[in-house]
């Protein structure tokens, strides 16, 4: 069941990386659900709430885009991809820049459940933040969500790969306690993809 906010909002599934660690990539790794990685991120951003879900795609782009394009999720390419993350955030907030703010989800991300995802836009629609992070027991969460106020900055932020989101955002954000164990990790080798996997059947 899709959740209904008061705002429009957006999801963007970074995917862009090598994926060097990986060795293959990470967002055509087979998710337990069926479907390519990058496509149950998707779902999942959907599912919470998001109105556009955007996959933002560097590396390989056309081979690793080829078997998404059969999901209804919109494909952007970022031809810096190599210089950071910034970028990918910068090209897939150009794509969305009418929402009223984005989750913004990283592909290999790949344990965050929909209940946390929907609590996060939730918050963000009913409190009127500038951005929402999960946290932990104080460890922040590996998704977070932007209010479209923040959209000209980040834009025109030089594309430094020193650039760290964490710490450019904290002076930003609201912060929100969730039980989520899973949105503290990032899968980025085949010994923790095994184990998300077990995890998840």
């Amino acid at each position: 069941m899709v959740v209904k906010l008061q705002h429009k909002h957006a999801g963007l599934v970074l995917a862009a990386g090598a994926s060097s660690r990986m060795g293959r990539a990470k967002a055509l790794l087979p998710h337990p659900d069926g479907q390519p990685l990058a496509a149950a991120q998707a779902g999942k951003l959907r599912a919470a709430g998001a109105e556009e879900v955007v996959i933002v795609l560097g590396h390989h782009a056309d081979a690793v885009a080829e078997p998404l394009r059969g999901f209804e999720y919109r494909i952007v390419f970022n031809a810096n991809w190599a210089t950071g993350r910034l970028s990918s955030l910068q090209a897939g907030i150009t794509a969305v820049q009418d929402a009223y703010g984005t989750l913004v989800l990283p592909v290999d991300a790949a344990g965050v459940s929909v209940d946390t995802l929907s609590r996060i836009l939730k918050t963000a629609d009913l409190e009127h933040a500038t951005a929402v992070r999960p946290y932990r027991r104080g460890e922040p969460g590996k998704v977070l969500w932007l209010s479209r106020r923040l959209f000209p900055e980040l834009l025109e932020h030089p594309n430094d790969p020193a650039f760290r989101l964490d710490a450019w955002i904290g002076p930003h954000e609201t912060r929100l306690e969730l039980d989520d164990e899973e949105m503290l990790i990032n899968v980025n080798t085949p010994e923790a993809w095994d184990r998300f996997v077990r995890r998840s059947t």
